[in-house]
């Protein structure tokens, strides 16, 4: 599992072969004459995309460049992302961000059993000056992961129960 920054290369060579694996699985449900299937596949994929694409509007790039890597650097992970932003001026320490959220998932991959299926929901939040992201994982982790301390720049809050844990880091 990766957790260091990935090259543009890198992430144009993990995009394609996401993106062939959907076509493949598009030609797949065609060719059973599955076109509901096919025409889902297609749906969640552009779906996909545009929440990506959404991203771009929380004006902090290397938060986006984090988001938009995790389901590659962190494999372990079945992971969903959606975004509700509206454009504003945010500030913060990106560095500091990042380096929080690596933390926390060394500490998750800890707690992870190799044959259990945990799944990822990424929420992101963004209005004028005010940012939020909320991770939920799925999937039995024993132990729980225990959060690094607070920074300044940010708060975080946490739930857990039996088999989901979620945290959430708030910002302006």
């Amino acid at each position: 599992m990766r957790k260091e920054q990935l090259t543009m290369a890198e992430m144009l060579k993990f995009i394609r072969h996401d993106y062939l694996n959907e076509l493949q699985l598009i030609l797949m449900h065609i060719d059973l004459g599955n076109t509901s299937d096919a025409k889902q596949t297609v749906l969640n994929a552009t779906e996909k995309i545009k929440q990506r694409s959404m991203l771009g509007r929380l004006e902090l790039p290397a938060i986006e460049h984090w988001l938009t890597t995790f389901e590659w650097r962190y494999n372990a992970f079945q992971a969903t992302l959606t975004c509700e932003i509206t454009p504003g001026t945010r500030k913060v320490n990106e560095a500091k961000v990042i380096s929080y959220l690596d933390q926390v998932f060394t500490e998750v991959i800890k707690g992870l059993n190799p044959v259990t299926e945990y799944r990822a929901h990424i929420n992101v939040q963004a209005s004028g000056a005010e940012w939020a992201i909320h991770i939920a994982i799925h999937g039995k982790m024993d132990p729980l992961p225990q959060l690094p301390k607070e920074e300044e720049d940010f708060r975080v809050e946490e739930e857990a129960s039996q088999h989901l844990w979620t945290f959430t880091i708030r910002g302006r």
